[in-house]
């Protein structure tokens, strides 16, 4: 898990803005930054975009099943639009299954 004694670097994947990258490309990606010895993998978040956008806690979860180091966690999820029971459970899940790498980073995003 992340140490708050140091300072942490992660990145960030998606699949809205520029469309949706290949599932294979995402999973290798997150095992590329976990192998560069980076801390996190954030996946960013949208419920509606101009383009295709993946669940970011069925991506994570995939992206648990890759890694087993990383810390992961939805950068930043927009939870106004969703219902906080159901989020507090994927997180949840998310945890028990990555063996606690999950990470929670909310917002109320650019439409509120």
């Amino acid at each position: 898990m992340l140490d708050p004694a140091r300072l942490s670097v992660g990145a960030s994947l998606g699949s809205f803005g520029g469309g949706t990258l290949p599932v294979p490309s995402l999973l290798d990606w997150a095992v590329e930054i976990e192998g560069l010895g980076l801390d996190a993998v954030w996946f960013r978040d949208h419920v509606l975009w101009h383009s295709p956008v993946l669940d970011p806690f069925i991506a994570l979860g995939a992206l648990a099943a890759r890694t087993s180091r990383v810390a992961l966690g939805p950068g930043v999820l927009l939870l106004p639009l969703r219902n906080a029971a159901v989020v507090a459970k994927a997180i949840a899940t998310l945890d028990q299954f990555s063996g606690g790498r999950a990470l929670l980073g909310v917002g109320v995003g650019g439409e509120f």
